[in-house]
């Protein structure tokens, strides 16, 4: 579990650090410390649409489609610890109520 938090801040420092060299490389102008609003550019206007839609949904297609590719077979759970066992015999995990 510990290594799945980790790779999901990694991801997300990532992520984050791609749409700041973006909005950056766009032209987006950083408010400083004004509460008059900024008119911002049309580059950085774009990016930030294509950043937020268009962008997002081909990353998560391409997520969809590479799990879909995994070989994923019984075999191969077995040997990662007796989880495909447990599956083929009809091993039920009862579930916590409570949470």
């Amino acid at each position: 579990m510990d290594s799945f938090v980790l790779l999901q801040k990694a991801g997300l420092a990532v992520g984050l650090f791609f749409v700041g060299q973006v909005l950056s490389w766009a032209g987006y102008v950083t408010p400083r410390g004004t509460t008059t609003p900024i008119t911002q550019p049309d580059s950085a206007l774009t990016a930030i649409r294509l950043m937020i839609g268009p962008v997002p949904a081909v990353v998560l297609a391409a997520g969809i489609l590479l799990v879909y590719l995994f070989p994923i077979t019984k075999a191969g759970t077995k040997d990662a610890g007796g989880v495909g066992e447990a599956q083929s015999t009809g091993c039920r995990i009862k579930s916590l109520g409570h949470l």
